[in-house]
């Protein structure tokens, strides 16, 4: 397990997923607070280089509105708060699930992920998640 050293305490890493970055944004909700607080244990935030990408395309997809807020908001917040991973070359042009799963197994990471099918998968393979409940506005293990 990857553990980031903050002066005398350590936290974990949660590997987080587009889904649950958008959601939370659009929520109003500081995720990367969450990550710290409403969990029994506190996480710091991991991306992989293609959840960016996603992130960057749905920008480029998006009304102007969207659009300001993703490139000022959202990718700001995530480059300031998540370390950035990059995964191996030639997995380059795959979606970010798999990337996800591969950087949670070989981190014994969670995910933190509101997208139904990469929980699944992620599950089959034993890594835990962390998904955004909004009726609570909280992240909860699941």
């Amino acid at each position: 397990m990857l553990l980031v050293f903050l002066g005398a305490e350590s936290i974990r890493v949660a590997i987080v997923d587009t889904s649950v970055i958008l959601l939370a944004f659009e929520r109003g909700y500081d995720l990367f607070e969450g990550l710290i607080y409403d969990l029994d244990d506190s996480y710091s935030c991991v991306v992989s280089d293609s959840v960016l990408r996603e992130i960057i395309a749905k920008k480029m997809s998006s009304s102007d509105r969207l659009y300001r807020f993703i490139d000022s908001v959202i990718i700001p917040r995530v480059l300031e708060n998540c370390r950035v991973v990059a995964v191996a070359e030639d997995y380059e042009f795959e979606d970010a699930d798999h990337d996800l799963v591969r950087l949670a197994l070989s981190l014994n990471a969670p995910i933190a992920t509101n997208d139904a099918e990469l929980k699944s998968v992620a599950r089959s393979l034993g890594v835990k998640t962390i998904y955004f409940r909004e009726s609570k506005n909280r992240l909860e293990m699941g």
